[in-house]
């Protein structure tokens, strides 16, 4: 077995976005906001019971133990900066449109 020197920068694992991963894990996958102390179990475990701008972390539950994956992560993380900036009313009035537009699309088929 061959060591690295102690100043060897480590490598971060990529890891597949379905892999379950625990609390504990989750954690320290999150970036450190503003260069602050790591996340905690314990926010995870809050955003999964109680939620962050009315969104939730969807939570995987092993036996006892409640995990996540990557890709729940990322898409916590997207749903919660839309509730936090809404959408404009252009956005509102163009995402109509376009509904609008797909409507009629599909009831021509019919």
């Amino acid at each position: 077995m061959v060591r690295q020197p102690l100043s060897a920068p480590r490598r971060r694992q990529t890891i597949d976005p379905s892999t379950p991963l625990t609390l504990i894990q989750a954690a320290k996958q999150i970036p450190r906001p503003r260069g602050k102390k790591p996340v905690h179990p314990t926010t995870i475990y809050r955003w999964i019971r109680y939620g962050l701008h009315g969104v939730r972390l969807r939570a995987l539950s092993c036996g006892d133990t409640l995990m996540v994956t990557s890709a729940s992560l990322d898409e916590f993380f997207r749903k919660v900066a839309d509730a936090k900036n809404p959408p404009t009313d252009a956005e509102k009035k163009e995402r109509a449109t376009r509904n609008d537009d797909a409507y009629l699309r599909h009831s021509a088929r019919a």
